[in-house]
């Protein structure tokens, strides 16, 4: 008999790849257990792919639950880690269940935009619109996201005038609410203005 750790969030995979969606009312140690379909984040396929096996013994509303060793739509194996819940999926049958064509359609890569950038100045962010600052070392960027996940990483290039001419500089922040701020962008920088 082959029994297998139950997929809940936050659980890894074999890309580096980290459980995102789960069921919302179905909890092992305080986390929603993943199934058909729901989302993996891949940072290997660069994007966001569905769950595409579950077990064909253990469901939550006619669909299967993920277990350890199943795959993602981009070949990604999971890796289970909490030690409460198992299921024996080999009991009858080959212990998997496909996800079909038609859900996988559905469940297509959802495009990830940075909506809106604007800036802000000193300690109490305050926006710059029409004003301008003073001083260009307490500059903040604020990027405006559309379908990243918090705590995913969005970067931003800025183009501008130094010493040397034309520099460019990547930077980088955290999401969160579909939100990130980077403080004092161009704070050990020399901008000719």
């Amino acid at each position: 008999m082959a029994t297998r750790r139950v997929i809940i969030v936050g659980d890894r995979t074999t890309h580096g790849g980290i459980v995102l969606t789960g069921s919302s009312t179905m909890l092992v140690e305080g986390k929603q257990i993943a199934k058909i379909g729901d989302l993996v984040h891949c940072p290997k396929c660069n994007g966001t792919f569905p769950i595409i096996e579950g077990s064909n013994q253990a469901f939550f509303f006619g669909t299967g639950v993920a277990l350890e060793g199943m795959k993602v739509a981009c070949g990604a194996v999971l890796i289970g880690s909490q030690s409460l819940m198992y299921v024996d999926d080999e009991a009858s049958g080959s212990g998997k269940s496909h996800i079909s064509l038609n859900v996988l359609e559905n469940k297509k890569e959802i495009e990830k935009k940075i909506i809106d950038l604007y800036w802000s100045y000193g300690e109490n962010k305050i926006r710059l619109d029409q004003e301008k600052s003073r001083y260009y070392t307490d500059l903040n960027l604020h990027i405006v996201t559309e379908n990243y996940h918090d705590g995913e990483l969005v970067s931003v290039e800025c183009e501008y005038e130094g010493e040397m001419g034309i520099s460019k500089k990547t930077v980088s922040a955290v999401v969160n609410n579909n939100a990130a701020c980077i403080l004092q962008v161009f704070k050990n920088e020399r901008i000719i203005v």
